[in-house]
């Protein structure tokens, strides 16, 4: 008898609402038929926009409340869908399954029918230098990724399983399968537990199917998960210990999301072009540091150090100096060193302040060549 529902996720939400809906259009786009969204507690409208979803059949809401409740909620899914359902997606809020080949997630899948379950590695995207939650969703804010994602050393999975030949799930990512079946990685290798255990494959493979890890977001919203607390444990995580989560040091740039950023958006040709373009830059430029990081660099006008003591948010979050600056430095007045005095620059050249550029770029590119006065932070004289 075959399964009424090809393709399902299950995951447990708090406090989700921002970025629900583009989650739930980006996996429907790529052939997810069902969603069994667990709500463990939220205290925002994660109900109502999940409301038009409900009514369609799409969303199945359950209210779970609790502590540790990630693991009952998966199980409880596993045992009242078993027989319905032929591949369920267990993952988080800020994972999106990316089918690389194909169009869909089960056109991958049909080669994997003979297992039990198939691992999915991440690719891990850091705040992107946001310091506040941006305008817009995360597909298109989000393009900064740890630089050896096609074959890094964090070799973390998540699961699609077979429900029906699931014993129960153990751990947010993996089961435990009937006859002590393995699951396997995307080039069918099992996942047999040896070495670093059940939760991880030998290498990462991103060929076939890839989950975008979306942990951090901005650094805003950085702070708020880890106040949020984890759905499997009591424990809250320390900001330290997120570092390499939120502020990746060797990253890159993957601009492939903008193909589906693209379709989402509903301005086909805009965004596709948007997307054609970033794609194009990544072949020939890495973006690690922009014209505008380099040119400021090799200014003489920005002193890290003295920038870092001067603005503590800054050693807090564990940015880039330069590209706090960049970000949102200059328009809070900051100073990118005793030698720079940001606000005066701009009081004192109105032109400038009206068109809403960062003030160094502006002098080292025009200002100097053109006479303009470079203001000293504590001094306050000429230059």
């Amino acid at each position: 008898m075959g399964k009424n529902i090809e393709l399902a996720i299950v995951t447990i939400m708090k406090n989700e609402a921002p970025y629900v809906k583009e989650w739930l259009d980006f996996h429907i786009l790529v052939g997810v038929q069902k969603f069994y969204i667990y709500d463990n507690e939220s205290e925002d409208n994660l109900k109502e926009i999940l409301e038009p979803y409900i009514a369609k059949g799409v969303v199945e809401y359950t209210f779970f409340p609790g502590q540790e409740r990630q693991m009952p909620a998966y199980n409880d899914c596993v045992r009242k869908h078993r027989d319905e359902v032929e591949w369920l997606a267990v993952i988080d809020a800020d994972e999106f399954i990316v089918p690389v080949q194909t169009h869909t997630i089960q056109e991958t899948l049909k080669d994997y029918k003979d297992y039990p379950g198939v691992g999915i590695n991440w690719v891990m995207y850091d705040c992107n230098g946001h310091i506040k939650k941006p305008a817009g969703g995360v597909l298109e804010n989000y393009a900064r990724c740890r630089r050896q994602y096609r074959n890094q050393l964090s070799t973390h999975i998540k699961s699609i399983v077979q429900p029906s030949k699931v014993v129960e799930f153990i751990n947010p990512h993996y089961a435990i399968y009937e006859n002590e079946a393995l699951a396997v990685d995307e080039n069918k290798k099992p996942i047999d537990g040896s070495g670093r255990g059940f939760a991880f494959t030998d290498i990462a493979s991103i060929k076939k199917l890839r989950i975008n890890h979306y942990w951090s977001k901005s650094y805003e919203e950085t702070l708020q998960k880890i106040e949020r607390g984890n759905a499997d444990s009591v424990k809250k995580r320390k900001l330290e210990e997120c570092k390499n989560l939120y502020n990746i040091k060797d990253y890159t740039y993957d601009y492939n999301m903008y193909k589906y950023v693209a379709r989402l958006q509903g301005h086909f040709v805009k965004e596709f072009m948007k997307y054609l373009y970033y794609k194009y830059l990544a072949l020939f430029y890495d973006n690690k540091k922009t014209k505008a990081y380099k040119t400021i660099q090799r200014s003489g006008y920005f002193d890290k150090k003295w920038y870092t003591e001067q603005y503590p948010e800054v050693k807090d979050f564990g940015i880039d100096p330069i590209e706090h600056y960049l970000q949102e430095g200059w328009k809070k007045g900051y100073a990118p060193s005793e030698r720079f005095d940001s606000n005066l620059y701009l009081e004192n050249n109105p032109d400038v302040k009206a068109a809403k550029v960062n003030p160094l770029i502006h002098y080292v590119e025009h200002g100097k060549k053109e006479g303009r006065k470079a203001f000293k932070i504590i001094q306050q004289t000429n230059e």
